[in-house]
């Protein structure tokens, strides 16, 4: 499948062109993961966000060049977003080390008196996701950084 630039319609980049087939192996071996990435520690998936957003902060000018070849978006608001991506993964990988449940008083209700509730967050499995081609890095965190 080729990326073309939308104002000179030269190829900017070749990418595979998945089957449908190829699609279904790849969502079962996701499957095949889910177990073990749901019992990871909280640290070791805040560690995958942090890396993700120190690898995409040691090449922001690189993923910049490319939504600007992409998309025809001006090289300034394509550092923009790129530096966005950066703190979406920031951010999430703080949120990762703090998602607990919660624990809820039931005493709005005469019957709560004395007793309470809690919540598990628990991860509900492999995560699919459309992402639009606008803002190509930052929406695309906005997605991955979350499910992690």
């Amino acid at each position: 499948m080729q990326v073309r630039n939308p104002y000179n319609d030269a190829v900017v980049q070749t990418l595979p062109d998945h089957s449908a087939d190829d699609v279904a192996g790849i969502i079962e071996r996701a499957y095949d993961l889910r177990r073990s990435f749901a019992q990871m520690p909280a640290h070791e998936k805040a560690k995958i966000l942090t890396k993700a957003a120190d690898i995409i902060s040691e090449r922001i000018e690189e993923f910049a060049r490319s939504i600007v070849l992409e998309s025809g978006k001006p090289i300034r608001y394509a550092r923009g977003e790129v530096k966005r991506c950066i703190e979406t993964f920031t951010f999430a990988a703080d949120v990762a080390r703090h998602l607990n449940g919660e624990t809820l008083q039931m005493s709005a209700a005469a019957g709560g008196v004395g007793k309470f509730g809690y919540y598990v967050r628990e991860p509900v499995g492999v995560v699919g996701a459309i992402t639009p081609f606008n803002f190509p890095s930052n929406l695309v965190a906005h997605k991955v950084a979350p499910a992690i």
